[in-house]
């Protein structure tokens, strides 16, 4: 076997050393891998933040241009809709153009549209404005979980998908007290400058310290980070000469070729047997070719063994084993070869990694399609939700009905995310015990009741208290789709369905802001309440009748 098979388990890496997985710092100097992690964590979050900043600045830019809240649903949805456009092109152009340059392009850009958005001087502007911030946040988020899915070490990949969910979660809490605390002494405009500062501070992190670990140029022309590196030379194997002793009856030869796959998916088994059938054996030779590879490369080693005949008074005759080259097949004089091939893995039905804990639900029977449909069906509602109701309805009904303040509003929507963080721990926990719809249905329930408290709410404190429930309800029932995908999708076929269930999610942002806002102005706060509710309620029916279908038969 070369030499070179074996360079390293992490891959290639940055001239000048090795990436190393776990928190040692790169090829022994600068940041450590943990920190590198967190950074692109950071640079996710921040992205965030260039438009949870602002959520409670929107509707007093409609109150500004003398419009009504029908004209705050075409602003909120035309982020969603240039979300829409970039995802999908943004995710295909990381094959050709080196993520480093390109997250950075697309971050600056982002930066400084955000920064002078608040210059708009109508609607028309701003919505212009928020399509082209749309475009270009939606493809930083889909090139940052790109680097970070495709560098994640395998052994620390739950627990990376676990930090930048909660620097998410936290920078969506900070972003909404900022925004609040900034207009309570600041002129509307100052709300989007400050909105682009978190990204710009992280974007100098990564120059003074860049995560070199995660701007190793994976899909175009290296390798992940964890795969082993295979070098394939092509080795001529001179004939293989073998003197045969004397030929006693019932000689048996048995040549036995096996070969192990690096996807152990095909396996061919080649054997032969020539015997007499009248006398008793007397001699057996074997011949084994196995394969067997540190570095998914093949080495054959051939072994001949000998055993004379044993009598009664005899003594045995032991010939050592001899090393042989690799035998030619097609110039053996007694090899009959039948190759059978086992029929290759079924991917679609092959179950994820994950699905292989004591407690997660048997997907066996369930097709791939009905999953991405359920998935799909609950992302659409959850983001219509999330742009038509939190980030739509409720901040305007919080000016108008609930007698809230910029400020309040942002530490009403900080403490909701505040809290959702701190229960992730025993959700997850309550998961991986198994009781996924134990949750999911609560969180979905709970979701819909604490929407219709807003309505009623006659006071400040109730309509805070409306936002933190529904913000927490949110955050638990959100993850259960999450865990599903992972565990019910097969690995070759997760990133077309992230890609589905995303792009479902950002027609939700687009049509729930359209939708709510324009019952709301035409028909008043309960009907667009109503209608957010009954389309959570019969979104997620289908996920929860998946989970049940696959109860019955989880062991």
């Amino acid at each position: 076997m070369s030499r070179r098979a074996g360079r390293g388990r992490s891959g290639p890496g940055p001239r000048g050393g090795g990436v190393h997985i776990g928190a040692n710092p790169v090829g022994g100097r600068g940041p450590s891998l943990a920190e590198q992690t967190l950074l692109l964590c950071c640079l996710i979050g921040a992205t965030q933040m260039t438009w949870g900043t602002i959520v409670p600045a929107l509707p007093l830019y409609v109150d500004r241009f003398g419009a009504t809240a029908l004209v705050l649903g075409p602003i909120i949805a035309a982020f969603g809709f240039g979300r829409v456009l970039a995802n999908i092109p943004a995710g295909i152009l990381l094959r050709w153009w080196k993520p480093r340059p390109y997250l950075w392009a697309v971050s600056l850009l982002l930066v400084v549209v955000t920064g002078l958005t608040g210059l708009a001087p109508g609607a028309d502007w701003l919505i212009g404005a928020r399509v082209l911030a749309g475009v270009l946040g939606g493809a930083a988020i889909t090139i940052g979980f790109a680097i970070l899915v495709s560098g994640a070490p395998p052994a620390r990949r739950g627990r990376v998908m676990a930090t930048v969910t909660a620097v998410q979660m936290s920078a969506g809490a900070i972003g909404s007290f900022l925004g609040g605390l900034v207009l309570t002494w600041f002129p509307l405009e100052a709300v989007f400058l400050v909105a682009s500062v978190p990204l710009a501070l992280v974007l100098a992190w990564d120059a003074v310290r860049p995560a070199a670990h995660y701007w190793l140029p994976r899909g175009r022309s290296a390798q992940p980070a964890d795969a082993p590196r295979t070098v394939v030379e092509p080795v001529e194997t001179p004939p293989r000469t073998v003197v045969e002793p004397s030929v006693t009856p019932g000689q048996v030869y048995f040549d036995k070729l096996s070969t192990a796959s690096t996807s152990s998916t095909d396996e061919m088994v080649a054997t032969h047997m020539l015997a007499s059938p009248s006398e008793a054996p007397h001699q057996v030779y074997f011949d084994k070719l196995s394969t067997a590879s540190t570095s998914s490369t093949d080495e054959m080693v051939a072994t001949r063994t000998r055993a004379a005949p044993l009598e009664t008074d005899a003594t045995p005759t032991v010939v050592e084993p001899v090393e042989t080259p690799r035998a030619d097949l097609t110039t053996h004089p007694t090899t009959l070869v039948e190759p059978v091939e086992t029929p290759r893995a079924d991917l679609a039905s092959r179950p994820a990694a994950s699905e292989t804990g004591p407690s997660a639900p048997n997907y066996a029977g369930v097709g791939v399609a009905a999953i991405v449909i359920a998935l799909a069906l609950s992302s659409f509602a959850t983001f219509f939700a999330r742009f038509g109701g939190e980030q739509g309805l409720v901040p305007v009904a919080a000016y108008d009905t609930g007698g809230l303040t910029p400020l309040t509003l942002g530490v009403a929507l900080a403490a909701a995310t505040l809290l959702s963080l701190a229960a992730l721990p025993v959700v997850g926990s309550l998961i991986d015990r198994g009781y996924r719809l134990a949750v999911l249905v609560p969180g979905v329930i709970a979701s819909a009741a604490a929407l219709l408290i807003f309505p009623i709410a006659n006071g400040p404190w109730l309509f805070a208290l409306a936002i933190v429930l529904y913000g927490l309800a949110t955050s638990v029932a959100g993850i259960v789709p999450t865990v599903l995908m992972s565990e019910a999708v097969p690995a070759r076929q997760s990133g077309l369905v992230v890609g589905i269930t995303r792009t479902a999610g950002d027609l939700g942002a687009v049509a729930g802001p359209l939708v709510a806002l324009a019952v709301y102005d035409s028909n008043g706060l309960w009907p667009a309440i109503l209608v957010i509710v009954a389309l959570l309620l019969l979104a997620n029916l289908s996920l929860a009748r998946l989970l049940l279908h696959t109860r019955g038969r989880q062991k």
